[in-house]
């Protein structure tokens, strides 16, 4: 999966440009969890010495900017009295159905691009641990909406 972001006002030092950890989507999923609630981001003690490897992403207002999701990244805090406006996409194979608490064939079906709905899903081990119940749900959606995992 792949994030897109646009950047609609230059991103600078001041204000609050977009860091990145080249290479960290290979390594461990970290929690993104406080109190038991997401939270959307890590506990920067939990990232030890990956910190100083955070490269600054400097772009001018219209540059795009293109990282796996798994990508360690960051904002720097906005020094300035202006926002800083990024619009950002998400984009991932048809067949990589995502497995979160809650979803939705349907409406996943809905937001297909390009392609046609999948009649299997990709199956690759994963990097981090989910409960029984939403792999039940799963698939039990994919069988009423007749997308069966591939073999």
């Amino acid at each position: 999966m792949l994030a897109v972001g646009v950047m609609i006002e230059d991103c600078t030092h001041e204000n609050g440009l977009m860091m990145v950890i080249p290479k960290s989507d290979r390594g461990p999923v970290f929690n993104h969890h406080e109190n038991g609630m997401f939270a959307g981001g890590i506990c920067t003690k939990a990232l030890g010495g990956l910190v100083d490897m955070a490269v600054d992403c400097i772009a001018l207002a219209g540059y795009i900017s293109i990282h796996h999701v798994r990508t360690l990244h960051a904002s720097k805090n906005n020094l300035t009295d202006s926002i800083r406006p990024l619009l950002l996409f998400s984009h991932m194979a048809v067949d990589a159905f995502p497995v979160f608490e809650r979803h939705d064939i349907e409406e996943f079906n809905s937001r297909i691009i390009r392609a046609r709905q999948p009649c299997s899903v990709a199956w690759k081990s994963c990097p981090f641990g989910f409960r029984s119940r939403v792999l039940k749900e799963l698939i039990q959606s994919m069988m009423t909406s007749r997308i069966h995992p591939a073999t």
